[in-house]
């Protein structure tokens, strides 16, 4: 398969089949040897490929699991979002986290890279929280099961 945006058809799944909200960074990257996706790329070509995609995409602070998500939902930048950044099809609504008063692209960047990288080179990619207790996990079979599914769909 093509890596030609399979992070799209993710997202795609994620938000409009299942109506969730969205699939963190690690997930979206974990997925392509899941999903035995040639020439799999790495955070910094993934991001560059989401803004300059014509898709829209969003990445918003989910405080229900405390990470970043990307999300093609729209409805989460309906009506007034303060201190949204928009890169070309890519807006970002910075939180009290980690990104907030970056509003370099590059800088924002090196910041996903190194909050990330550390997990998913030890291919935690899935977030999990269990009685208030937060923690990266590999993918179980639910996660498989969700991106053999995703990639499937047209």
């Amino acid at each position: 398969m093509e890596k030609n945006n399979f992070w799209y058809k993710l997202l795609y799944y994620k938000c409009i089949i299942e109506k969730k909200t969205g699939l963190t960074l690690p997930f979206l990257i974990g997925s392509q040897n899941e999903g035995n996706i040639e020439n799999p790329i790495n955070i910094e070509q993934l991001l560059i490929e989401i803004k300059n995609s014509d898709k829209k995409i969003i990445i918003k602070y989910c405080h229900q699991i405390k990470e970043y998500i990307f999300s093609i939902d729209e409805g989460l930048i309906s009506g007034f979002v303060k201190n949204k950044l928009e890169f070309n099809n890519l807006t970002i609504i910075p939180d009290y986290s980690f990104l907030s008063g970056i509003e370099d692209f590059d800088h924002i960047i090196t910041t996903f890279e190194t909050f990330y990288s550390k997990n998913i080179k030890k291919e935690l990619f899935s977030k999990i929280i269990i009685n208030h207790i937060e923690d990266w996990i590999k993918f179980e079979k639910e996660d498989k099961n969700l991106i053999q599914k995703a990639l499937l769909t047209k």
